[in-house]
């Protein structure tokens, strides 16, 4: 299929009409990775210019735009649902959590229980801590 080179003005006669392969893919991760700039732009005639040197095989900038963007989507969504199944747990755990029932004891005390002894040795400190019942917690 001919394909029409708008930087050179020439028409480019062998393009790789097959799917790309698997070394294929992996190399233009791999480049977009290295070449890509601080910016986030990718140079995609460079791309596909080092996918001929290296495969043999020239294919459209299309083609290659089109594997990348599709990778980045699908990379993008399933993080997306990640991040969901992630906040969906945390808030079952939070649920969990909040559901556990704490049971305080409270007990009843009279004016004669804090009438302390009448000898300094013998008498000892109540606090509330001595008060409260924590053994359910």
């Amino acid at each position: 299929m001919p394909l029409f080179d708008e930087n050179s003005n020439k028409t480019i006669v062998h393009v790789c009409l097959d799917a790309l392969e698997n070394e294929e893919k992996n190399f233009i991760v791999e480049w977009i990775q290295k070449h890509r700039t601080s910016s986030g732009v990718i140079h995609w005639k460079y791309v596909v210019n080092d996918l001929k040197l290296r495969f043999g095989k020239r294919h459209s900038e299309n083609k290659v735009k089109n594997y990348w963007n599709s990778r980045r989507k699908t990379y993008l969504r399933k993080s997306k649902n990640e991040k969901q199944k992630q906040r969906k747990f945390k808030s079952q755990e939070q649920e969990e959590f909040s559901s556990e029932k704490h049971e305080f004891i409270f007990h009843f005390v009279t004016s004669e229980d804090f009438f302390l002894p009448k000898s300094p040795k013998a008498h000892s400190k109540i606090s509330i801590a001595s008060l409260l019942n924590y053994n359910n917690l």
